[in-house]
């Protein structure tokens, strides 16, 4: 039998119109049949019994957040090995992932960070909130899920920033962003402004965050 439970899941956020699907990863000595899951050209995939059974309580969270054109499948690999002593949720974010992602859409990333907080809420409130540890809950993301990572944690960016940098650089990042300039503009600042810090998140990693070149230091030197 497989050590990792997985059922899927559809997190609907009403307010913001979004739906956020994936999957919620856990320990299980269910003995339901094993089936490979998230195996491509460059990943071996891993082994999990579907919606194996969940018995164990004060489990701790964490919430995974794939990178631009991500899915949740990238970061299978350390979500299997989490899984092993935790709860793990990894999902696909609507207009950031496989086949949605755009330069419009990915250079006002705060949905992501808003997405995660709201699968905190769901989790919390569902049928998982009894098996979760909720002193221990933890973001981790990859890229753009890195600063999302970092926002959780209290870091804040500014778009103004990015398209200064950009003027002065012509890095792989300013070339994609390029386009979508001139969306740029003072509501969008404003909000990239905003702190997004979810108390209720212990500790965030940041895996090659995006967006460090915007972001304030006083924001970064004040982060849990």
């Amino acid at each position: 039998h497989a050590d990792v439970g997985m059922s899927q899941v559809s997190f609907k956020d009403t307010v913001r119109d979004r739906v956020i699907d994936g999957y919620v990863l856990y320990p299980s000595d269910n003995t339901n049949p094993v089936q490979k899951y998230g195996e491509n050209i460059a990943f071996y995939g891993f082994d999990a019994s579907l919606d194996g059974a969940l018995s164990k309580k004060n489990l701790p969270l964490f919430i995974l957040a794939h990178g631009t054109s991500g899915n949740w499948k990238n970061l299978s690999w350390l979500a299997t090995s989490l899984a092993k002593q935790g709860m793990v949720v990894t999902t696909n974010h609507p207009d950031y992932t496989t086949g949605q992602a755009t330069p419009a859409t990915i250079i006002k990333p705060w949905n992501q960070v808003k997405d995660v907080s709201f699968i905190l809420n769901e989790m919390l409130s569902g049928r998982y909130g009894k098996h979760i540890d909720k002193e221990k809950v933890f973001a981790i993301g990859y890229s753009l899920g890195g600063y999302s990572a970092m926002a959780l944690a209290g870091a804040t960016m500014d778009l103004s920033n990015l398209v200064e940098f950009c003027n002065s650089h012509s890095d792989r990042s300013c070339t994609y962003f390029k386009p979508a300039f001139d969306t740029v503009d003072q509501t969008s600042i404003a909000e990239s402004r905003k702190s997004l810090f979810d108390h209720r998140i212990k500790a965030a990693v940041a895996i090659a965050p995006g967006y460090t070149e915007s972001m304030s230091r006083e924001s970064l030197a004040k982060s849990t």
